[in-house]
């Protein structure tokens, strides 16, 4: 619950109606904890947490294929993916591979029959290493990122893309074979594809470097509370620190992924949690990959811990105040004062909508407005405004002036706010029809 001593003042100028404050979500669309897509696909909706999001390894060969020594794009398996994913009401994270170590390859297989070097390895349980600065290899990524983008750049099946590609479990790295890792040349073809191919889709990519701080991407955290907050010199936060990116999250997400050697005790031991706590404030998380929370038991205590992590994770909207103002012709004027009091902003531009609905949330009336959530950055606070009209028509008793956030992905959850009289179908009930002009 929000404390009553963080709720801003009223703006002047207005007769204000306080919205009261109620639990805050455990989850909301893109933030939160994450399962791969095969546990998810095991859950059948018996899941312990709450979650809005998966997580899914693509191999790159899956949609690059081979018709004799030429290769084609077919994005059969991608669709089949994203339209499982989103038919359980969720969003996709996802990341293209090469080089998985214990899978097979990821490199087109006439690539490798023209001669791109393979390099073997036996670490992480074995692999093939391609030679990322062939010119070949370099021409492929290049046009399968530009495909991509056409394809899917706005996709609301999709929450964010990893850029991977690159190093083992594209990780943007090959140690301890640090010398086959792609040349920077290499990287800023990738990451330059990536950034004009993407202007609505959200990137992330796995290292924050001099090299990737110029492009319009986001980070993962994969080693998250295990290697993020210490002196050691390339724990995460310290290279976010070096690469002066320590501010990125205000425009771009921050994710990752909890290190498995520590997902069976982080919400157990108390101390563990605490720095877990400690690493979601400081980088900004807005989720984080966690998949044994929904594959392995957990105690209750355990599990209330990771609901109160879940919560802390991304934003949390509250709307504060909100009036309602008659104008000429049957019109009147919503206004709501919002206040974000999560720890990162909401990345993409959903619109607001306003409307008149029951008390279970049928809507009369409803109109999209030109408010979006886009940007409200951490204690900030915004007003949402809207002109509906004709509302003699749908006003009467027992039906309220309401606001809500829809998901655009059609069976997606709403944006959830942290309020008493918040729908599950995303309304949120703001004043009942006549009561407009008293002040409460």
């Amino acid at each position: 619950m929000i404390a009553e001593r963080d709720r801003p003042s009223p703006p002047p100028g207005r007769e204000w109606h306080v919205i009261p404050f109620g639990a805050v979500p455990v989850t909301n669309p893109l933030k939160g904890f994450v399962p791969f897509v095969e546990t998810a696909r095991a859950l059948r909706g018996r899941a312990p947490l709450p979650y809005s999001m998966e997580f899914a390894y693509v191999p790159v060969n899956s949609v690059v294929k081979c018709n004799g020594s030429a290769y084609y794009f077919d994005f059969t398996r991608l669709e089949n993916l994203l339209n499982e994913v989103a038919g359980r009401g969720h969003q996709l994270i996802l990341r293209f591979y090469f080089d998985y170590p214990s899978l097979p390859t990821g490199v087109p297989k006439c690539l490798i029959e023209a001669g791109v070097e393979m390099r073997r390895y036996e670490e992480y349980g074995g692999g093939l290493s391609p030679d990322y600065d062939d010119p070949r290899m370099v021409k492929l990524m290049v046009e399968f990122i530009r495909v991509l983008g056409r394809r899917y750049d706005g996709d609301p099946r999709i929450a964010f893309i990893q850029v991977g590609l690159l190093g083992f479990w594209g990780e943007w790295h090959t140690y301890p074979h640090n010398e086959w890792f792609a040349s920077e040349e290499t990287q800023r073809a990738v990451l330059e594809a990536y950034d004009l191919s993407f202007n609505v889709t959200r990137l992330q990519v796995r290292l924050p470097s001099r090299v990737t701080r110029d492009y319009n991407v986001g980070f993962h955290d994969d080693s998250f509370a295990y290697a993020t907050l210490g002196e050691v010199d390339w724990y995460f936060y310290n290279q976010l620190r070096r690469a002066g990116l320590t501010e990125r999250w205000k425009t771009e997400p921050i994710g990752g992924e909890v290190r498995p050697e520590i997902q069976a005790d982080v919400f157990r031991r108390a101390d563990l949690f605490e720095h877990f706590m400690q690493c979601i404030e400081a980088t900004h998380a807005s989720y984080l990959l966690m998949d044994r929370l929904f594959s392995h038991p957990y105690t209750s205590a355990e599990l209330r811990r990771a609901a109160e992590a879940s919560q802390r994770m991304g934003y949390t909207f509250a709307v504060c105040y909100a009036s309602v103002e008659p104008l000429p012709g049957d019109s009147v004027s919503v206004h709501v004062v919002v206040k974000n009091f999560g720890i990162a902003p909401f990345y993409y531009d959903w619109p607001v909508e306003f409307g008149i609905v029951t008390a279970s949330g049928e809507a009369v009336y409803a109109e999209v407005s030109g408010n979006t959530v886009a940007g409200i950055l951490p204690n900030e606070t915004v007003v949402w405004s809207h002109v509906l009209h004709n509302v003699s028509r749908y006003c009467s008793e027992g039906r309220y002036f309401a606001v809500r956030v829809p998901n655009p992905l059609s069976k997606g959850l709403p944006i959830m706010f942290a309020n008493e009289k918040q729908l599950p179908n995303g309304w949120l009930l703001l004043i009942e029809c006549g009561q407009q002009g008293r002040r409460r």
